[in-house]
């Protein structure tokens, strides 16, 4: 998946819950420069491209968030399961 920075620029991202990057255990999103935020550290951010896996697997772990803005493209699914 790809997220919006605050800045406007782009990254990839991806959920974990392997340490180091989640200490608690708790899924974090991992950004492709190894930055790890929680649900708390993503507001403001936007979901650019995901997956519908991508999706499920944001909304169960607290991310509901990016899926917010995100939810008028769910409409707009490619033949490869990516939104846009």
């Amino acid at each position: 998946m790809t997220i919006c920075l605050l800045d406007g620029r782009s990254r990839r991202a991806c959920l974990s819950m392997r340490p180091p990057t989640s200490s608690s255990g708790a899924p974090v999103l991992v950004l492709s420069d190894g930055v790890a935020l929680g649900p708390g550290d993503c507001a403001g951010l936007r979901l650019v491209v995901a997956t519908a896996r991508d999706c499920i697997e944001l909304e169960r772990a607290g991310f509901g968030c990016l899926l917010s803005a995100f939810g008028a493209a769910r409409k707009n699914v490619l033949p490869a399961g990516r939104f846009v």
